[in-house]
């Protein structure tokens, strides 16, 4: 893949991050929860995903608001690896 084509899916994958992650509009401050479902492939961790979650959610901490992250990983036991939470620090580790 030429360099640039691969610039351009790192930015659309953020962009991605970006929206998946904030709430539908700036009036939507309600409390949700969002997990993020992980199948961990060779291909995840070549892709640096656990770094660009971690990014996405540094940059939408504000927009974030009353939002818990928990993360779930295919094949993990029938429970998740992180429960719901506001520490975005702690979500973005489980990722890894």
């Amino acid at each position: 893949m030429p360099e640039g084509k691969l610039y351009t899916a790192t930015q659309s994958a953020r962009r991605i991050l970006d929206v998946v992650l904030a709430p539908g509009g700036p009036e939507e401050t309600c409390p949700r929860d969002l997990v993020i479902v992980l199948d961990h492939t060779q291909s995840l961790r070549t892709a640096a995903f656990a770094k660009e979650i971690a990014g996405a959610l540094t940059r939408n901490r504000r927009r974030l608001g009353e939002t818990r992250i928990g993360v779930a990983k295919v094949g993990g036991e029938g429970r998740p690896a992180l429960a719901p939470t506001r520490d975005l620090e702690a979500a973005a580790k489980a990722v890894e």
